[in-house]
């Protein structure tokens, strides 16, 4: 067991392509994304027409390949030939038997495509990009983060594997609770939060669930995805700063906050779904990570506390909107990023939609904050005369509000998924 360990160093991985493409971030992270699978002589490892959802890398032994024409050739770890997957086009074109003892490294294709997807590269979205030539921090900020992520090099921790794979596979119309569970099983620590969401006074359940299956199928699927994304995105607020860790601690809070706020307020009008409610409050704010991360480059940013503010609330949305964009999240969560602000927002439909929730939920969540942002009055705020058109007027909602203490509680308890 300890030999395979070591066979799993990022120096190792970087060997077999197109794992050679993925930054050392990346291969720390597929290692939890990985089986290793020995093979004794005379096994047959995959056959001819069938098909899976794994890429096979031969770490050491030697196989016999044999095709539907009957043609047949050899490969042996270590070699050229075994520094690619193992007969890779599915359905397979071969027959794959063991010569001698195998050992495979065995990684889940849709994991594989999705951090291939997010390598960085140097090809033609970066090229011709050239940083501005003006001492504007904020265009010096812009131009470096659209810079940085168009050819994936931006260091900002990725949404996990496990939830753009969900988001993914859920646009096919046979996924199933037991392709879930599946899926969710391969990341353990968020298989618990979901068995713990479960279990949470937020979804009321009779009976203690002790099973990922049965999980899902008191949450939902819907409810389920939303929650993975909101799990994955605690990575994101965990991003290592130096000097500007009390200000992400500072973000963190604060859109803990808006979150359990919007879920409580979609519970009580009934007119957007809560889970989505509670990942858009969560999100609303995430532009501002970019900012931070990359305002450590300049000292006199971190020094100047307004100058940085400023900065912020320039670049929050369009940065927001960016890595949402990115990462294939709905218009409606990318207008709810945009519009989170925007106190004269109109969706030009009568009720409150994701954004006016949000819109609603910070405000509520700067009363008696100390670093509460100016703002007009609530009913000046389009977004509240859209929840007054569902019976809740501002008074209302500070009063319910007020007494779903307990309930928010509960929810800001989920969102940290303990």
């Amino acid at each position: 067991m300890e030999d395979q360990a070591k066979l799993l160093t990022a120096k190792t991985l970087k060997k077999f392509t197109p794992l050679d493409r993925l930054n050392e971030k990346q291969l720390v992270l597929l290692a939890s994304h990985h089986e290793i699978k020995e093979y004794n002589k005379d096994a047959v490892v995959v056959e001819l027409r069938s098909s899976d959802n794994k890429e096979y890398f031969l770490i050491q032994g030697k196989l016999q390949l044999t095709a539907k024409d009957g043609k047949v050739m050899e490969i042996e770890g270590g070699t050229p030939a075994a520094m690619r997957p193992v007969a890779h086009l599915q359905p397979r074109q071969y027959d794959v038997e063991v010569l001698e003892k195998a050992t495979f490294l065995l990684i889940d294709w849709m994991v594989l495509a999705q951090f291939v997807r997010e390598a960085p590269r140097d090809g033609p979205a970066g090229v011709g990009i050239q940083l501005p030539k003006t001492r504007d921090p904020v265009e010096l900020i812009r131009m470096k983060f659209h810079q940085e992520l168009s050819s994936n090099n931006f260091i900002l921790p990725s949404i996990p594997a496990v939830a753009n794979t969900i988001r993914s596979a859920m646009g096919n119309d046979a996924f199933s609770t037991q392709d879930m569970a599946r899926l969710l099983n391969t990341d353990p620590s968020m298989a618990v939060k979901i068995i713990s969401a479960s279990n949470s006074p937020v979804f009321r359940g009779t009976s203690k669930i002790e099973s990922c299956s049965n999980a899902i199928v008191r949450l939902g699927l819907e409810t389920t995805k939303q929650l993975v994304d909101i799990y994955a995105l605690r990575e994101l607020f965990g991003s290592k700063l130096n000097k500007l860790q009390n200000r992400m601690h500072v973000l963190w809070e604060h859109s803990q906050s808006v979150a359990a706020i919007a879920h409580t307020l979609a519970s009580l009008t009934g007119t957007v779904n809560p889970e989505q409610a509670l990942l858009a409050g969560l999100t609303h704010d995430v532009g501002v990570i970019p900012v931070l991360l990359l305002a450590e480059h300049y000292a006199g940013l971190i020094q100047d506390e307004k100058k940085l503010e400023l900065i912020i609330d320039e670049l929050r949305a369009s940065m927001g909107k960016s890595m949402l964009t990115k990462w294939g999240w709905s218009t409606d969560m990318i207008e709810a990023i945009i519009n989170a602000e925007n106190w004269e927002y109109d969706s030009g439909v009568d009720g409150p939609n994701l954004a006016d929730i949000v819109i609603v939920a910070q405000v509520h969540a700067w009363m008696g904050a100390p670093n509460k942002k100016d703002h007009p009055p609530m009913d000046a705020i389009r977004s509240f005369s859209k929840l007054e058109s569902v019976g809740l007027t501002p008074e209302k909602s500070i009063a319910m509000l007020a007494d779903a203490k307990e309930q928010i509680s509960e929810v800001r308890r989920l969102v940290v998924g303990g």
